[in-house]
Parts: structure tokens; sequence; C-alpha cells
């Protein structure tokens, strides 16, 4: 009985001292991790400010207007709906996701990108050339 009062006053003591004095998380900046993620036209209509271009267009809104197929540097010219028109090579980035391969069927995108909501209901990630 002894034995155990002693590791009682101990044991209090020691989780008292570990203990930090006051909150070390700061939410500034940071979201609710429990409210729902933005959907709908809203997300869609307003990209982030950094993007530019066809980096951060919709899929829907982009059109593959030709494809040249070389074997040293394979290249894709796409056009958005307002007419603004850019080439791509692989490596580079189309509505949030990076260009994995450019053939004569269209170009393949990487999968795993991050997808705004309005981009979810696209399908599969081969824009092909109309």
């Amino acid at each position: 009985m002894r034995v155990f009062v002693w590791f009682i006053p101990l044991f209090v003591a020691a989780a008292a001292a570990a203990a930090p004095r006051g909150s070390a998380y700061d939410p500034t900046g940071r979201r609710d991790p429990f409210a729902p993620p933005a959907s709908g036209k809203a997300a869609c209509e307003t990209p982030p400010a950094a993007c530019d271009g066809v980096a951060c267009a919709s899929l829907s809104s982009l059109r593959v207007t030709a494809l040249l197929v070389d074997t040293a540097s394979p290249r894709a010219l796409l056009e958005t709906t307002d007419g603004r028109g850019t080439s791509v090579r692989v490596g580079d980035v189309v509505a949030g996701r990076r260009v994995v391969s450019i053939t004569r069927r269209g170009i393949s995108l990487d999968t795993a990108g991050p997808m705004r909501p309005c981009d979810m209901s696209v399908g599969p990630s081969l824009l092909a050339l109309r």
C-alpha cells in the first residue's frame, strides 16, 4: 500500500512538469477542418490568384486545337473558351494537373494532381483533339 501511495505524487508531479503552459496552436490563416469543402460554380469561377492561363482553367473550358507529335519534344496547342491559346509540353501544368504525355490521341494528365470541384465530373484525364 505504501508503494502505491508514493507513486501517485511522483506521477502527478511529472505530468504537471511536462504539461505546456498555455496553448501553442494558432488557428490564424487555417481553414476549419470540419467545414465542408467549397463546391459549385463559385469555386470554379474564382481560381487562385497565383494562377494564370491554362494552368488554372477548368478541363471543361479547354479545347485541344493541334497536336505536334515529335519524338524530341511533343507539343499541344490548347485554347480556352475565351479564345486564349497556348502551347504546352510534357511537364507543364494544365488545369492544375501535370502533363504526363502527348500522343496522337491527345494529352494525358496526371490524375494525382489537385482537382477543383468543377473538374470532378469531367471523367478521364485525356484531352483529345476534337
